[in-house]
Parts: structure tokens; C-alpha cells; sequence
């Protein structure tokens, strides 16, 4: 059986934006048949002669990384069905292969970020955008890469950035899980395929410390309650009614008082 498949740029349909979407070509028997890869393109940023991105396309990593990994896909597939000795049709070769809605890391942080902010999950919020501005730092600003290419490798090199930026155990521990928790998202919204999960070998458990308690006594705590501040300065008084309201919440943190 003859079969060929290409990425074309689809110039019958078009975005809003005056884009095409990019579509693989599957050719087998004189028959074809096209399927979306999720991605869309400005023609004037296509060569339809070797149908792939030019040279000054923008975020052409991303989308030839795209083309690579269904590429390899269907020609998986096709080696499957021709490993079975039997006949399969053009649609055989369409049913083995899985749909993925096609995300950048940049796009799925940011749209994560607004959604905690529409819901008023400040504390979500804020945990996501420090880990995209330090992912953003780490690339160079190059932020609109796939998910699939957050490998093993890629996530010892993180370490070693933040390690050197002198990040603590627990400061890498923060970035790590909330890096791991937007990863378990992307999978869940079907912007990367389940099998290129890394955090199954990059333990992010590693990086759990126990902290040193530092907490005083309650005799010291009741001292500075009780301690006479009425010739001191105002922000010397306010300071110390934070700390004892703080006490008396429970240990509330200072933060979560500070945004209420």
C-alpha cells in the first residue's frame, strides 16, 4: 500500500485572526484525507513549496515541534497496521492517533492565571504567575513552548538555573509543585499527551525540607502584648497589635492579613 502524508498550510479555511490552520495531509490509494494539528499560521509566514514555517516566522520552534510530534505519530500508526500483515484503510490510520489540543505552556499559564483571578483565588493566582515569570527568566523570554518539551533534562536544567539564581530547597520546592500541579492541568485539558509525564522519574518530592521551628513561648508572647508602647510611634504600635492578632487567629500569616 502506497501511503504519504505532509503538513499543509489549509488555505480554504481561516481565524478571525487571518490565519490558516496547519492540517497533515494523509495520502493512500489515491484517497486523502486531512486532520487538524491544532495550530494555526499566517500564510505569509508558510513556504507552500516545502510546506514548513520560514525562517522569520514567529514562534516557528514551537509549531515545527509541533509538526515533528505528529509526524511521528501517524508514522507509528502506519507501522503498526503494516506490522499486522493486514489491510487497513485510510480511517484506520485516523482512529490509532490521539487528539491533543495543542497549548503553549505560555498560553495554559496564562489563561490558569485569569481563571484564579476571575474566581478571586488570589493565593493561586499569585503561586502560577511566579512560577511563569521564572520559567519566562529561565527561557529567555521564550515562553510559548510545547509541553512535551519539559523532559527530564529540561527539569534538571531548571534546577540548576534556580540553584544558581540561589534558590533554596524550599524555594525550589514551591516553583517544582506548582510547576507539576499546571503539568497535571495541561494533561487533564488534553494539551499533552499522558505519556510524556517526566515527573513520574524527576521526584519533586526531593525537595521537601522540614523547617526549624522558631516559635516563643507563650510567657514572651503575652511580654510583648502586654508591653507599654504608648510613647512610640505609630507604626511601632500597629507592628506589634499585627503580630498579636496574628497570634490570636491561630498564626494566620501576614500576607493573607495584609490582602483583606
Amino acid at each position: 500500500m502506497n501511503v504519504s502524508f505532509t503538513t499543509v498550510c489549509y488555505s480554504s479555511k481561516q481565524t478571525k485572526l487571518n490565519q490558516n490552520p496547519l492540517m497533515q495531509r494523509i495520502c493512500m490509494n489515491g484517497k486523502k484525507k486531512y486532520r487538524a494539528l491544532g495550530v494555526s499560521i499566517n500564510p505569509e509566514y508558510w513556504d507552500f513549496t516545502k510546506n514548513q514555517p520560514k525562517r522569520n516566522c514567529p514562534n516557528k520552534e514551537f509549531i515545527n515541534q509541533i509538526i515533528c510530534n505528529k509526524e511521528s505519530e501517524t508514522q507509528k500508526r502506519i507501522l503498526e497496521l503494516q506490522a499486522r500483515g493486514e489491510g487497513f484503510t485510510i480511517d484506520d490510520i485516523f482512529e490509532g492517533t490521539e487528539k491533543i489540543k495543542v497549548q503553549t505552556v505560555g498560553a495554559f499559564y496564562t489563561a490558569l492565571i485569569d481563571k484564579h483571578k476571575r474566581k478571586g483565588e488570589i493565593g493561586n493566582a499569585n503561586a502560577n504567575l511566579n512560577s511563569y515569570r521564572s520559567i519566562k527568566r529561565f527561557r529567555n523570554d521564550r515562553i510559548n513552548f510545547a509541553f512535551s518539551d519539559i523532559t527530564v533534562s529540561w527539569l534538571e536544567k531548571y534546577e540548576a538555573w534556580l540553584r544558581d539564581k540561589g534558590c533554596s530547597d524550599t524555594t525550589l520546592g514551591i516553583f517544582f509543585r506548582t510547576l507539576r500541579s499546571v503539568y497535571n492541568k495541561a494533561m487533564q485539558a488534553g494539551a499533552v499527551d499522558k505519556k510524556a509525564y517526566p515527573f513520574n522519574t524527576y521526584k519533586v518530592s526531593k525537595f521537601n525540607t522540614s523547617t526549624k521551628k522558631r516559635a516563643i513561648t507563650k510567657d514572651n508572647v503575652m511580654k510583648i502584648k502586654q508591653t507599654d508602647l504608648s510613647g512610640e510611634e505609630y507604626y511601632c504600635r500597629f507592628s506589634r497589635d499585627i503580630f498579636v492578632f496574628s497570634y490570636l487567629c491561630g498564626g494566620i500569616n501576614f500576607t493573607d492579613i495584609a490582602n483583606r
